[in-house]
């Protein structure tokens, strides 16, 4: 089991806290009072109920909803009947993968939503929370994706816009909810030379998703400023182009910004389309955004001369193959 924990393809910040589960090492209030600590050992949550592992993660009648949210009810419901922490990480990790990431995730995120409970903050609702598992879940499991297609056929490049188009791709950087993240845009016309490149930091950025939709409405905006009629808008985040064509996420936190970018894009330009596409596409946004992580807060956001590393790679996307 040991190895299978530290196999995982996951942040290891999550493998140690599933490595914490199995121990029963976790620090809820019903194991402190076990080891002395004078404490109400209600549930952080819900104050109803005793604060175990059992109750916390499967029982609490929040975390309950959340389970039932992401269709994970029989799951939830499996690991309710065993006896043991060691049974209930036996059992995740027997799981589908996509079963298993996704209630990994929660388990972690609903510890880290309680500890910030515990210390004055607002808890999300169990929706905010599903949506949150859903956005990283899809990350952990993209990448996953990626890297058995590149094993099968070669690598997905650029390619230039039509003429009479420019191209905007966009990219986020995200480590965790606790550092900056980055943003980042490049626009270019249909030789691939590069019209304008952009990248900013982002101090306080709750998930990637965020991160994403941030750097798409700069690129539009920059795009809008210049005068622009025709564009494309490259991301390598599904969710982004999902967000854009349906309502499904415009209940989320990223509502507002959401709405700003269809705003953008359905009243200041003549045409516009937004595209998923391989992350090795998106190649070039992603080294700036990683850039704009270490970026002071009022830097210009224009790059101007692009570092000799972001030029090679422009270069590279106008001399491979596509496919």
């Amino acid at each position: 089991m040991w190895r299978r924990i530290w196999n995982l393809k996951l942040p290891n910040k999550i493998k140690h806290f599933v490595w914490r589960v199995v121990h029963n090492i976790i620090a809820v209030r019903g194991n402190l009072w076990r080891r002395g600590v004078d404490i109400n050992t209600n549930c952080v949550q819900c104050n109803r109920v005793h604060e175990d592992g059992g109750h916390l993660f499967l029982k609490c009648k929040h975390m309950r909803e959340a389970w039932a949210l992401l269709n994970l009810e029989q799951i939830c419901q499996k690991l309710v009947e065993q006896t043991t922490a060691h049974d209930v990480v036996k059992v995740l990790l027997s799981l589908d993968r996509k079963v298993q990431i996704q209630s990994i995730i929660l388990m972690w995120m609903w510890w880290d939503d309680r500890n910030k409970v515990r210390e004055g903050e607002r808890g999300r609702l169990a929706t905010e929370l599903v949506f949150a598992v859903q956005i990283f879940a899809s990350e952990i499991l993209k990448e996953g994706v990626h890297g058995s297609r590149m094993q099968l056929r070669r690598i997905d490049k650029w390619k230039k816009p039509e003429e009479g188009k420019l191209k905007i791709n966009c990219d986020d950087a995200f480590y965790s909810e606790h550092k900056p993240g980055g943003w980042s845009f490049i626009i270019r016309d249909h030789v691939g030379d590069v019209i304008y490149a952009g990248r900013g930091v982002i101090q306080h950025c709750p998930d990637p998703f965020h991160a994403e939709i941030k750097a798409c409405v700069q690129g539009v905006k920059q795009a809008l400023n210049m005068g622009m009629g025709h564009i494309v808008v490259e991301t390598d985040a599904e969710m982004v182009k999902q967000a854009i064509s349906s309502y499904t996420y415009d209940a989320s936190d990223a509502a507002s910004l959401i709405a700003e970018l269809k705003d953008l894009l359905d009243d200041n330009f003549l045409s516009w389309d937004v595209k998923s596409v391989p992350r090795s596409c998106n190649s070039v946004a992603d080294a700036l955004a990683h850039a704009g992580c270490v970026c002071a807060s009022e830097a210009d956001p224009e790059v101007v001369g692009l570092p000799d590393c972001i030029q090679v790679m422009v270069a590279s996307d106008l001399a491979a193959p596509t496919v």
